[in-house]
């Protein structure tokens, strides 16, 4: 022992040799276990970011998806829009005053139109209803604001087949003839509404995939 250190007396560079072995071998241990630690991280970090991009995409395809479901149901309310304002127009034109006529084939005619009104009512009105869940509140809203003036319009159809009194009759014909307008109005601002909702909409879904 003693000569080892007599030895590394009289060799002092031997010290240094040793001093910088030992200090190269624990750099390297170092810089493997941060190496490890960090290849470690970049993992796991790729796991997360594949799972966010995953997740992105089953948004992605959710929302596609809800915008498509909503779209066809606009697309149905839309026709049956169409087909109850066609029904109250054509009652109004072609049977308000036919069902009071003393012609048994035109009375009859005046009554199958009025049935053909409350048929399509209640096919709006249960379209409607039935989509109204998977609808915002406000579009709903919309939708049922027209609903209720054909309603009345149709109630107005419906109480003055039994009038028989010419000056009465023309007093509601008049009244229906403005509730015309109001339903012609309600429908041009419920397209438009609509129109409106739906390419915000679309727009929205285009800019969240980029």
């Amino acid at each position: 022992m003693m000569e080892l250190i007599a030895y590394i007396t009289e060799n002092p560079d031997i010290i240094v040799e040793c001093i910088g072995v030992v200090a190269s071998w624990g750099g390297a241990l170092v810089a493997g276990v941060f190496g490890y630690r960090a290849k470690k991280r970049e993992e796991k970090m790729q796991i997360e970011l594949t799972k966010v991009e995953a997740l992105n995409e089953q948004l992605t395809y959710i929302r596609n998806s809800c915008f498509d479901y909503e779209f066809d149901i606009y697309k149905e309310l839309s026709r049956k829009t169409f087909l109850l304002t066609s029904a109250l127009n054509t009652y109004f034109f072609q049977g308000f005053r036919e069902i009071h006529d003393t012609d048994p084939k035109k009375k009859k005619n005046a009554e199958e139109l009025l049935k053909n009104v409350i048929q399509s009512y209640y096919e709006y009105r249960d379209a409607l209803f039935m989509s109204g869940p998977f609808m915002p509140e406000d579009q709903f809203n919309e939708f049922e604001k027209f609903m209720k003036l054909c309603f009345s319009q149709y109630q107005l159809f419906y109480n003055a087949k039994y009038y028989d009194d010419r000056s009465r009759l023309r007093d509601e014909e008049e009244k229906a003839n403005e509730n015309d307008a109001k339903i012609t109005k309600s429908q041009t601002e419920l397209i438009k509404s609509l129109r409106l909702h739906i390419f915000k909409y679309k727009d929205s879904l285009h800019k969240s995939q980029y």
